[in-house]
């Protein structure tokens, strides 16, 4: 990159920086970095993240005193070496400095998410087309809320998609690395890469699952030199997790919307995901990269319907499923048509959480939130699929 390129980013990471650091000022919130980064930085002193000392003193920063019985207690539940990717900003002591630092770095995160996201998908877009993408890719709903919460979800996101690209153009060994970086919020990949490996296991590709395997266990045992039996206590905060969190199923999500239930919502969500996964899985065997893009996509949004917990802070993951699904859809409605989906569903992700926000909560967005985004890519995806079929029959 020529010196005048380098120093214009330089320039507009700095002002991006100052302008995430005015709002940060005026707006105070991204809860979901703070935690991590208390964690952090206790973990700069020698404390283990987990303990409850920790937790009062991210409670305290956030309530102004230790959490009430039945507020959300803000522990620690993410894996110890997740602590790699905030220790930089738990050095900075000012934590509104830290913070508009960080959302520069989600903000530079969804960028590189969608530039990737298109070239996975060798979608061309003119520079008007681009502009457009790109601002609604850092903000609609589902982009801006991880901005704004400092979710280092974003950042998964960024993982698994170039790990899914990298293994398009043969470099199995780096996908794996980052397969493996993306586990620093384990329960959202564990679904997608069972997909991944079994298409690679199917195709006697190999190298990326030992890489994966060797740096998970590299970033385990490094964990365990500081916290030597850090394995446990943070299984004993994520089984805590759900026990003071708003609903963190679909189940549970609709269970909550509905004024009474007469089945386990949970149970009729879990088993549709498993015949529906059973159904998509059995095909990928060998299949080409192409149409595994298209597996690899459906299973990214049923990960988030299949009981396992998440939130919709989470669906940023959704952005290659969307990005699958868009481009498709390109091809057969063309491109105003695609322009018109994305306006509706910017105006309409925002329009329902500005309809059903709770102002008197720190979870402000409503339950409700767990549907609109993965009803409409599965109904993309299917029906994508059934003009597939049309068109070959």
């Amino acid at each position: 990159m020529p010196a005048f390129k380098r120093f214009a980013v330089l320039i507009f990471a700095v002002l991006l920086t100052w302008g995430n650091f005015l709002f940060s000022v005026q707006n105070p919130g991204g809860t979901d970095f703070l935690v991590h980064w208390v964690g952090a930085r206790s973990l700069l002193v020698g404390e283990t993240p987990y303990s409850s000392d920790v937790a009062i003193n991210i409670q305290t920063m956030i309530y102004g005193r230790p959490a009430l019985p039945g507020e959300h207690e803000f522990y620690v539940v993410y894996p110890l070496y997740s602590s790699l990717f905030f220790i930089p900003f738990a050095l900075v002591d000012d934590y509104q400095v830290a913070r508009a630092i960080w959302m520069t770095a989600l903000e530079l995160g969804l960028i590189l998410l969608t530039f990737k996201s298109l070239e996975i998908l060798s979608w061309k877009l003119n520079p008007v087309s681009m502009a457009f993408f790109m601002i609604f890719s850092l903000f609609w709903y589902h982009g801006l809320r991880q901005i704004v919460n400092g979710n280092i979800v974003v950042w998964v996101a960024v993982f698994l998609t170039f790990g899914v690209g990298f293994l398009k153009n043969g470099k199995d060994a780096l996908a794996g690395i980052l397969f493996a970086m993306s586990t620093i919020k384990p329960h959202l990949v564990l679904l997608p890469l069972a997909c991944i490996f079994l298409w690679l296991l199917s195709l006697k590709r190999w190298q990326t699952i030992w890489f994966f395997l060797g740096t998970v266990l590299a970033f385990v045992i490094a964990g365990m030199l500081v916290v030597p039996d850090w394995p446990l206590q943070n299984l004993r905060e994520v089984f805590r997790y759900t026990s003071y969190n708003p609903p963190t199923t679909p189940g549970s999500a609709l269970a909550a919307l509905l004024p009474f239930s007469l089945i386990n919502l949970d149970l009729v969500f879990s088993v549709s995901v498993v015949f529906l996964l059973i159904h998509e899985w059995r095909k990928m065997w060998g299949m080409a990269y192409e149409s595994f893009l298209r597996i690899i996509g459906i299973t990214l949004v049923l990960s988030q319907w299949s009981g396992i917990t998440t939130d919709p802070g989470n669906f940023i993951l959704l952005f290659l499923p969307l990005v699958i699904v868009l481009s498709f859809l390109q091809v057969r409605m063309g491109s105003w048509s695609v322009l018109a989906l994305m306006l509706l569903l910017f105006f309409g992700l925002w329009g329902i959480f500005l309809w059903t926000v709770d102002l008197t909560s720190l979870q402000v967005q409503s339950p409700i939130m767990f549907f609109p985004l993965p009803l409409f890519l599965l109904m993309g995806f299917y029906c994508v699929n059934l003009d597939k079929q049309r068109q070959i029959a």
